[in-house]
């Protein structure tokens, strides 16, 4: 089957502004991880470059060669004026394209990361591709976390935000999210990263991980599931005793209720009649009862592995 290329429109500077970047605490977890030489890299489902600025940025080897792959012109236009114009010193590569689309060579390179981007994949096909261009020992690296935080200092408010986040999805129209890339994308997100298959012919010293997350598991939506149906859990067919977890602060911050809607909007690319809604007036009638300042809390999951 021809994977059907999934991009949506994206203004990367908001994006960088709303979104939170990606911490030293996962790089240095990740390049830990890793072993060998770290020559050349592979950024996979790219959008605007971020995670390649970061690994240039937070490598403690030299990065000779950079691949940036995305199906969206628009989104590789933006990495590419960036990378360059940040990076000199490293040869980038930039390919519009799909991670289930073999197009470099067998062990072409060191390290493999895909960031926000694989819940959109049919990794089915796309893991086998990703493992095939990894040298012998190579690294992969993945993360998702829910673009919405979870606001810890205040229940009411987390719990007036959900409804208006349930609200908004109950709210969207079918054939707005028809597609079957969107499909898979919330069925796989529901469940963070159990989606992701790692065949033990392939890889091995695989480590699946979960931050902020309490003792209840992944906050998987039933309405989504419902609604998308759920994804295969590879977690759960290889044993809950697989499954780190732990609670980082780079994940977290203190904002205004005013961070938190922009936060939302790029998440959920609303109109302005939301945000006049009685679940929004409550978050900020219980924002005012904890001082105008919310704890928010990034809930982040992630899968590392070694190709053999």
């Amino acid at each position: 089957m021809t994977p059907i290329p999934f991009t949506k429109a994206i203004s990367w500077d908001e994006y960088m502004a709303h979104r939170p970047p990606y911490p030293s605490s996962m790089w240095k977890l990740w390049l830990d991880y890793h072993r060998g030489p770290l020559e050349v890299a592979h950024d996979v489902g790219a959008g605007g470059g971020v995670a390649a600025n970061d690994l240039a940025n937070y490598s403690p080897l030299p990065i000779k060669r950079i691949y940036v792959s995305d199906p969206g012109q628009e989104h590789l236009a933006f990495a590419e004026k960036m990378l360059k114009q940040r990076h000199p010193q490293i040869e980038f590569v930039f390919n519009s394209t799909v991670a289930e689309t073999v197009w470099l060579e067998d062990g072409a390179v060191d390290f493999v990361c895909c960031c926000e981007a694989l819940h959109w994949v049919d990794v089915s096909e796309g893991m086998p591709v990703m493992a095939r261009s990894l040298r012998s020992g190579g690294t992969f690296a993945a993360i998702y976390y829910l673009p919405y935080p979870k606001i810890t200092n205040s229940a009411a408010a987390q719990a007036a935000m959900m409804r208006l986040l349930d609200d908004f999805a109950k709210n969207t129209a079918d054939a707005a999210v028809a597609g079957p890339a969107w499909r898979r994308g919330f069925s796989n997100s529901n469940i963070g990263m159990d989606f992701v298959p790692f065949d033990a012919e392939l890889w091995t010293d695989v480590r699946r991980m979960e931050v902020n997350v309490d003792d209840e598991g992944w906050p998987s939506s039933k309405f989504m599931a419902e609604r998308f149906g759920e994804a295969r859990n590879f977690a759960v067919e290889e044993g809950d005793g697989r499954k780190e977890r732990w609670e980082d602060e780079s994940w977290k911050k203190i904002e205004t209720p005013e961070k938190l809607r922009q936060i939302l909007m790029k998440f959920l690319g609303a109109t302005e009649e939301i945000w006049e809604s009685q679940a929004w007036s409550e978050v900020l009638d219980a924002a005012e009862e904890v001082g105008g300042l919310l704890d928010l809390s990034f809930m982040v999951s992630m899968v590392l592995a070694r190709k053999k």
